[in-house]
């Protein structure tokens, strides 16, 4: 969001690809030691392979990821 907003980067590391691209990954193994609670890098894996230009996702994916954040400071920039 930090591409389209005034919001603070996140600390971790994240990463958008599609149920194919995340299945691919792993069976290569490209996944080891997965953490879902204390990872350092964020992976969501979305329904549909995300639009981005300059790795940026595009504005109307990240609404949509977004619009049922009830933290305030999102909710403005959104």
């Amino acid at each position: 969001m930090l591409a389209y907003s005034n919001l603070n980067p996140e600390t971790t590391a994240m990463y958008a690809m599609d149920e194919s691209e995340f299945r691919s990954a792993e069976l290569s193994g490209l996944f080891r030691n997965l953490n879902q609670i204390e990872g350092e890098t964020k992976i969501e894996v979305w329904k549909y392979p995300p639009v981005a230009v300059n790795n940026v996702v595009d504005k109307l994916s990240l609404f949509l990821t977004l619009k049922n954040n009830k933290d305030p400071r999102v909710e403005k920039e959104l």
